[in-house]
């Protein structure tokens, strides 16, 4: 994920793209604003480039998908947690699956729109819209849920089990 984000990076910061990269999201449902920007970068030369960082991207939704993924069931299923961790890390794991989807479903679309500019294709442009949207929001919400399961993973930890113990006792 590290790997392949410094590189889309450096492949982004080439391509001057509007608000892509670290840059920010590039979210606009105005096609001819994307048109516009495509068409710089093909008078710039880098409209090329921009198609290498849809499949450079790969790198990282995979990553992404593993790493917070796996983070994410390792905190949730440590062994003392509460139910109500257990729902979080589910839905915190639900957040994780879908956000790298959304940036597939959005890398995809945009390669589309670039290969049908001809065609003005507004369906496309909602749809790419639309995941661009989807995958921020995910990912938000799988961040904000990490934090937590992680805040309270080591609370458990500092005060030796004892916070979600109350929630497995058994009262036979």
């Amino acid at each position: 994920m590290v790997p392949g984000g410094i590189v889309t990076e450096q492949v982004f910061t080439r391509v001057h793209y509007p608000g892509a990269g670290f840059g920010g999201v590039p979210l606009s449902f105005d096609l001819q604003r994307k048109y516009d920007a495509l068409d710089t970068l093909e008078r710039d030369g880098t409209l090329d480039q921009f198609v290498l960082v849809q499949a450079l991207d790969v790198t990282i939704i995979v990553g992404t998908l593993l790493v917070f993924t796996a983070l994410t069931l390792l905190a949730a299923g440590r062994q003392n947690a509460g139910a109500w961790v257990r729902r979080l890390g589910r839905l915190t794991t639900v957040a994780f699956v879908l956000a790298p989807t959304m940036d597939a479903l959005e890398n995809v679309s945009m390669l589309a729109l670039i290969a049908f500019r001809d065609r003005h294709p507004d369906w496309l442009n909602f749809l790419q819209s639309s995941c661009t949207l989807g995958k921020t929001v995910f990912f938000i919400a799988g961040w904000c849920g990490l934090a937590v399961l992680l805040a309270t993973w080591a609370i458990d930890a500092v005060s030796g089990g004892r916070t979600s113990k109350r929630y497995a006792t058994n009262r036979s």
